[in-house]
């Protein structure tokens, strides 16, 4: 039964990897050349993102629950840290891409703006998330107790 548990929290951890991830991307985003021609309204990138992150938290939350050992700092700070590394990544090799001009047989009806257009914001949010990933494995691998099972939540505290 231990081995189903951590197989299925593994699993909910990958799954909540996966829509932080998705959420960063989403910040690269060009929300006002999404739509030619037709004004998108400014929530609505993060909007898309927080949808994403609440997701996210509801797999994390379900992993977490199901996890024999709960050192939640821990977790959503290794969560934090491989989301950010996989779309800084993912940015930087799609950046290139199309900076040295290798993507442009495949223009054609395709609008790269939109896919890249907000490099500004997507930077900031991947140092963000993964600074942030940073403390909070740092705050969990330096609490007395390895297993948070029994411990309080307010009992966590981040040093830097």
């Amino acid at each position: 039964m231990k081995l189903v548990r951590r197989i299925a929290s593994v699993l909910c951890y990958v799954g909540s990897g996966v829509l932080v991830a998705t959420a960063l991307a989403v910040t690269f985003l060009d929300v006002g050349a999404m739509v030619p021609g037709r004004n998108v309204p400014y929530w609505f990138k993060p909007m898309l993102a927080g949808t994403y992150l609440v997701l996210s938290a509801i797999a994390f939350l379900l992993g977490h629950f199901t996890a024999p050992s709960r050192n939640w700092l821990r977790d959503s700070g290794i969560i934090l840290v491989t989301s950010a590394g996989m779309i800084s990544f993912t940015g930087l090799s799609f950046f290139c891409i199309v900076v040295s001009g290798a993507a442009d047989a495949y223009k054609a009806g395709v609008n790269w703006k939109v896919l890249g257009g907000d490099y500004p914001t997507g930077v900031v949010c991947i140092i963000v998330s993964g600074l942030l990933g940073v403390m909070m494995i740092r705050a969990g691998l330096s609490r007395k107790d390895a297993d948070c099972s029994k411990a309080s939540v307010d009992q966590a505290t981040i040093r830097f």
